[in-house]
């Protein structure tokens, strides 16, 4: 009886080993979540989250000042900005696409995507 235990303890395991194995396969490669950059409407840069290794900065110029952008893996924030009112550092960070960052005076918004341009399920809608 403990050798028939031991053989389907055996199987479970292989079964689990092969089911993470699959699972790894399958997601490799993927990227998660895209950062869209965009000012005046257009996109200046699209960022892999996934993909950040280390921390950085992006300055973002506009004619009446600048933002500047510090990106690390899997979210994003406006770390300084020269506008009036600053709500777009005050936004803090962000790691979904519940909400983006708005820099109205500079008209700068950051946003996060899926990579696979589905809608996130946080925002609750659908692509149609």
């Amino acid at each position: 009886m403990l050798k028939s235990n031991i053989k389907w303890v055996l199987i479970f395991a292989l079964l689990c080993v092969l089911c993470i194995t699959l699972h790894i396969v399958h997601t490799k490669g993927k990227s998660g979540k895209l950062a869209v950059i965009k000012k005046d409407g257009e996109t200046v840069k699209t960022i892999d989250l996934s993909a950040v290794s280390e921390p950085y900065e992006i300055r973002i110029e506009s004619d009446n000042g600048y933002n500047i952008i510090y990106v690390e893996k899997g979210k994003i924030s406006i770390k300084d900005a020269d506008c009036p009112d600053r709500l777009c550092v005050k936004q803090g960070t962000i790691e979904n696409g519940a909400y983006p960052i708005v820099c109205l005076p500079h008209r700068v918004t950051v946003s996060i995507e899926k990579a696979d341009g589905e809608v996130d399920a946080v925002s609750g809608g659908g692509a149609e």
